[in-house]
C-alpha cells in the first residue's frame, strides 16, 4: 500500500498553527498552508517562527512605548529603522541579495534579532513579511506621530492600524 505524504504526517496542533500563522490569516488558512508546506524544509523551525511573530509584536510595543515616553521625539529614528526593516523584508521577498551593514544608530536588540531571522528566509517564505510593518510605518510616519498615537488609542483603533 502506498501512503501519501499527508497520511504519514501527524496533524498540526493548535500551538504549531498559532506559531506559523501570518497576520490576518484565518486558522483554517494557516493550518492548510502549514499542512501543505510541512513536508518542505523551512529555514526556521516552529519555535523560531513563533519567536519571530512575538518579536514583531515586541517591536511594535517598543516603538509605541518609545513614542509615549518621548512624546513623539523618537519617532524620526524609529521611522528610519522601521523603513529599513520594511525595505529589507521587501528585498528578501523579491529574491534580491541583501547585505546588512553595521548601523551605528541601531540601539534596539530586537531589530538585530529580527534581521537575523529574516536573513534566513527564502523569498517564498518572506513574501508576506513587508506587510507586518505597514501599520507601524503609518503611525510613525504621521506628521504629528504622538498626537496621532493618542488619537488612535482614544478611538480604540491602534491595534487595527498596527495590524495593517
Amino acid at each position: 500500500m502506498i501512503e501519501s505524504m499527508d497520511d504519514s504526517q501527524a496533524p498540526l496542533n493548535d500551538a504549531q498553527v498559532a506559531a506559523g500563522a501570518r497576520p490576518g490569516e484565518s486558522w483554517e488558512q494557516a493550518r492548510e498552508r502549514l499542512r501543505v508546506k510541512a513536508h518542505s524544509t523551512s529555514a526556521l523551525n516552529g519555535i523560531e517562527w513563533q519567536r519571530f511573530m512575538h518579536m514583531v509584536d515586541d517591536i511594535q510595543r517598543m516603538c509605541i512605548k518609545s513614542l509615549h515616553d518621548t512624546r513623539g521625539s523618537a519617532a524620526g529614528l524609529l521611522l528610519i529603522q522601521i523603513q529599513q526593516m520594511f525595505e529589507y523584508c521587501s528585498a528578501i521577498a523579491d529574491g534580491l541579495q541583501v547585505e546588512l551593514l553595521p548601523q551605528v544608530l541601531l540601539r534596539y536588540g530586537l531589530f538585530d534579532e529580527a534581521y537575523a531571522q529574516l536573513s534566513r528566509l527564502n523569498p517564498e517564505e518572506a513574501k508576506w513579511t513587508p506587510e507586518i510593518f505597514v501599520g507601524l510605518l503609518d503611525v510613525l510616519g504621521h506628521p504629528a506621530p504622538y498626537e496621532n498615537l493618542m488619537s488612535l488609542e482614544e478611538e480604540g483603533c491602534l491595534k487595527m492600524v498596527l495590524s495593517g
